[in-house]
């Protein structure tokens, strides 16, 4: 359920680059996704998340259960083609706008592993309170992001420190 909150805050967050227009790389899987994704939503969504494999099957699967029109069939074609397209450090769009975290320990680690996935506008925008940045940090281990157990701490308290709520 707190996959499916996330997933759709994504794409709520992400919304205003709807108003860019998305050129789907070509690969097999690009014409099912450009179908059966833009019945409910624009394309500019696998630019803003960074999946593996098992990450974007969740999703995947997620929207097939709300009425994405993806056969069984297909869904390993999908996956394989976000994945392979849209995938940690994969065809990373330069940011929008440049970032400047605060100085401390962990943000060196924070600036080069999530800018891995996601531009560090997002980190920037955050204020979550510390029992949030653990689910965030927890999530982004778990779907693959490029931190050891230590670098997850280190990265964990840094996140709790600077971006707690106002």
């Amino acid at each position: 359920m707190l996959r499916s909150i996330v997933f759709t805050g994504l794409i709520l967050a992400a919304a205003p680059a709807a108003a860019q227009q998305v050129q789907l790389p070509p690969g097999e899987g690009r014409d099912i996704i450009a179908t059966a994704c833009t019945q409910c939503h624009a394309l500019n969504f696998p630019t803003s998340l960074r999946e593996g494999p098992a990450g974007w099957r969740f999703h995947v699967e997620d929207m097939i259960l709300r009425g994405a029109q993806i056969k069984n069939s297909e869904v390993e074609t999908v996956v394989n083609y976000l994945a392979s397209n849209f995938g940690p450090g994969v065809n990373i769009p330069p940011p929008a706008t440049r970032v400047s975290l605060p100085e401390g320990e962990g943000k060196q680690l924070v600036e080069q592993r999530c800018s891995t996935c996601h531009e560090l506008s997002r980190v920037g925008d955050a204020r979550l309170a510390r029992q949030d940045w653990d689910r965030v940090v927890a999530k982004m281990v778990s779907i693959g992001a490029p931190l050891t157990d230590d670098e997850a701490k280190t990265a964990l308290t840094y996140l709790q420190k600077n971006f707690a709520p106002k």
